[in-house]
């Protein structure tokens, strides 16, 4: 399992764009420990046997006719910015 120390919740404050005040720090790094305890019971657990479900509601999806009731309004929405590119929106590199 990783270590999560203070350089770990500054890398992730950092990609997530998010500050986190310096004294917030312990706790932070308390609930990620919790977090990664939490998934290692869970994954210790014996699943053998048992039934994959999308929906432990056992509910049934209502299927409907595969057509078209929008029109494509993509050019009319793009005339308000110049950050696009052969039909899609440019945005800035975040995670590098």
């Amino acid at each position: 399992m990783m270590k999560i120390d203070k350089n770990t919740i500054e890398r992730l404050a950092f990609l997530s764009q998010m500050a986190i005040p310096e004294e917030n720090i312990d706790a932070e790094i308390k609930r990620l420990v919790q977090m990664a305890d939490v998934i290692a019971v869970i994954r210790e657990q014996n699943t053998d046997g048992t039934e994959i479900m999308c929906n432990p509601h056992d509910a049934h999806m209502i299927l409907r006719d595969d057509v078209v009731t929008e029109t494509n309004h993509r050019e009319e929405y793009q005339k308000t910015t110049e950050f696009t590119d052969n039909g899609l929106y440019l945005v800035p590199q975040v995670i590098e």
